[in-house]
């Protein structure tokens, strides 16, 4: 073999070491270019901006009376003992909703069926509960004895459909005329503030001595005029901001109620059993709502289980509302005609979501204080349907005694009508079983860290091979 044949022999078998040494150095890079698209792809997953939040803007403080339960027949006394008042803004969506953080079509059939009658007999109001001069409730008597009911409804006006309303206004001293007087002051101005409240009592066949319930996550919702999406003014998770026990009448205040935090958020609420005492509660107070005059509905939910506190054989009710009143009183009166309240719905053991909506179609309402069933099922209310709860104490994960048999487990479908927020349930702790708003970026960040190794080693052997090629 010649020179220049022995030449031309190495320079091409340089060059194709060279070539060879190229492409691993190449395969490294992209490697590590492969690692930093990754990372950016991640970021972009977890990016903030991309999760819808709720706040909700509380103000300091102020001194206030809890309002007895709404009647619909008949005036209530004033309540006495003073408690915490928790204005908050209005808190609305900050990103467009799916289907997936909706109030599904079937959740929206069991909140109707909750405005009906109630489910079973209440002992307060049974015969088995003598107290001398009063007369009970009866059940299955008028108001909320019966059923569900709607007052002022979804329209915080305040003009009660009653003429005996004006009873409020009689103070210790004053004539039924300066009652009258003064209720006709007030008459027809625009209400600003909504409390959202709830009422646990024990049911005519309790057997048990020690009886609680647990309550959590209480919210309402307003429906405006132009708008067929319902606007979250107020999201409470402990649900309590006062505890009060009342006669069985349900109208006069005795003491303040037993209450305790429960682990992972929420309140238990003690029931005094084989006594003439119903355990009544309020949550946040909503005030200075803004143009109060273009709300058409009015919603509120709350989830509800018999605690694990009580004695096997407990057997409780609930019952849900709200009272609208004005924010800066320039008359005080002893009690409000309220929104309205929904049936007594029973509860079990399982966590489960409890509703008061101002519909028509149902005891006392007028079409100007609700909107139609079918007007409620077809608009959005952004409250995303509850998921099986880890921490049930029963066999059912999800008890609804008033969705038809075929739907108990619902939510039954993800189309836009039918809603199940999996981003409201992702958001809480797995710990308590509560449902969130947000969902964790998948970040990939044990794959990313391998592929950085790998692509680290390759770039250091290319570099080394070229190196001492270009030293031979």
């Amino acid at each position: 073999m010649n020179k220049k044949t022995m030449f031309d022999f190495s320079s091409k078998k340089f060059a194709a070491k060279s070539y060879g040494g190229s492409l691993l150095v190449c395969a490294s890079l992209l490697s590590l270019l492969t690692i930093g698209v990754s990372s950016v792809k991640a970021d972009e997953k977890a990016n903030p901006s991309d999760v819808t939040t709720t706040v909700v803007d509380k103000a300091s403080p102020e001194e206030a009376n809890p309002e007895a339960v709404t009647e619909s027949t008949s005036p209530v006394e004033e309540k006495a003992s003073p408690v915490a008042e928790s204005p908050s803004s209005q808190v609305l969506a900050s990103a467009p909703l799916d289907s997936s953080q909706v109030m599904s079509e079937a959740e929206k059939q069991r909140a109707i069926a909750q405005m009906g009658a109630n489910q079973g007999d209440v002992w307060v109001w049974s015969s088995e509960n003598q107290v001398p001069d009063e007369k009970r409730g009866p059940n299955g008597g008028p108001g909320q004895f019966n059923a569900g009911a709607v007052v002022l409804g979804g329209r915080p006006n305040f003009d009660p459909a009653a003429d005996w309303y004006y009873l409020a206004y009689k103070h210790d001293g004053m004539t039924d005329e300066q009652a009258l007087a003064d209720f006709n002051k007030e008459r027809g101005k625009w209400m600003d503030e909504f409390d959202p409240w709830g009422v646990v009592l024990e049911m005519s066949d309790n057997k048990a001595t020690n009886a609680w319930a647990d309550v959590r996550n209480m919210q309402a919702f307003v429906l405006r005029q132009d708008s067929n999406t319902w606007d979250k003014i107020m999201d409470h998770p402990e649900a309590v901001n006062w505890v009060a026990q009342f006669k069985g009448n349900m109208n006069t205040f005795v003491k303040e109620g037993e209450n305790e935090p429960i682990a992972g958020g929420g309140t238990a609420i003690e029931v005094l059993p084989k006594q003439d005492r119903v355990a009544h509660w309020g949550s946040n107070q909503v005030t200075n709502i803004q143009n109060p005059q273009t709300i058409r509905a009015v919603l509120v939910s709350v989830e509800a289980r018999i605690s694990e506190k009580s004695d096997p054989e407990a057997k409780l009710g609930i019952q849900v509302g709200g009272d609208w009143k004005f924010t800066n009183e320039t008359i005080h009166p002893a009690w409000y005609p309220g929104a309205g309240l929904a049936g007594i719905q029973r509860l079990t053991k399982d966590w489960a979501r409890y509703y008061f909506v101002s519909i028509t179609g149902v005891q006392d309402a007028i079409e100007e204080r609700g909107i139609s069933k079918e007007a409620f099922l077809n608009s959005v209310v952004p409250l995303a349907d509850m998921v099986a709860d880890p921490g049930q104490q029963g066999q059912d994960s999800l008890p609804n005694p008033n969705k038809p048999s075929q739907d108990q487990n619902h939510p039954a479908g993800a189309s836009l009508s039918q809603l199940a927020n999996q981003k409201q349930a992702e958001e809480k702790a797995p710990a308590t079983g509560r449902l969130a708003s947000q969902t964790l970026p998948q970040t990939g960040t044990r794959e990313n860290s391998l592929a950085g190794l790998a692509g680290l080693a390759l770039f250091i052997l290319g570099f080394a091979w070229l190196r001492r090629q270009k030293r031979n």
